[in-house]
């Protein structure tokens, strides 16, 4: 019976590592010096909200400032995000892989692990730093429809796994800065 509890334990800690990325790795994201517009954006559901510190300012930094947002720089958020959420299944998929080499009788799913970003809504914040640069805090979550509030209030989960995701994309620079995928429940 403690070989089984042991086994449990140690299950649970993979697989909670595997939802885990230390902060250096979510933040480097290479810096891309061509984005082709391939987004169509009446495909994909999104809002973008009003610059409002008194409704967000859990979410923005103290020293930000309203600023607008265009469809061209939308296309680069878009490109930017496609991108680093591939990077995120690759790596992803090659920590299952790896598990299931080292531990071959353990039983995982055979499934390829993937996101489909055209199922996910977006809430775009845009807003400039005190040294003037432009960024846009992006929040991602599956299944809007599921969120009859989302073109309303901000989406704010607790867990969820891909489910929910958060960008923060420089402009300036069209690098994405920060990038988070919430914990599984």
């Amino acid at each position: 019976m403690k070989l089984h509890s042991q086994i449990v334990t140690f299950l649970f800690s993979v697989l909670s590592l595997l939802n885990c990325q230390p902060r250096e790795q979510q933040a480097s994201v290479e810096q891309t010096d061509e984005l082709q517009p391939t987004i169509n954006l009446d495909s994909i559901s999104y809002v973008i909200f009003e610059y409002d510190t008194a409704e967000l300012h859990l979410y923005l930094p103290d020293q930000s400032y309203k600023t607008s947002l265009t469809k061209v720089e939308i296309i680069q958020c878009e490109e930017l995000l496609r991108k680093r959420v591939e990077q995120y299944v690759m790596e992803k998929q090659a920590r299952m892989d790896s598990i299931k080499i080292k531990l071959p009788n353990i039983t995982l799913s055979n499934d390829p692990f993937w996101i489909d970003l055209n199922l996910y809504g977006r809430q775009y914040i845009a807003f400039t730093n005190s040294t003037n640069e432009k960024f846009v805090l992006v929040n991602l979550f599956c299944e809007p429809k599921n969120h009859a509030y989302w073109t309303e209030e901000y989406v704010d989960v607790d867990d969820g796994g891909p489910c929910y995701m958060q960008a923060l994309i420089n402009l300036n620079e069209l690098v994405i800065a920060e990038f988070g995928v919430n914990s599984p429940a």
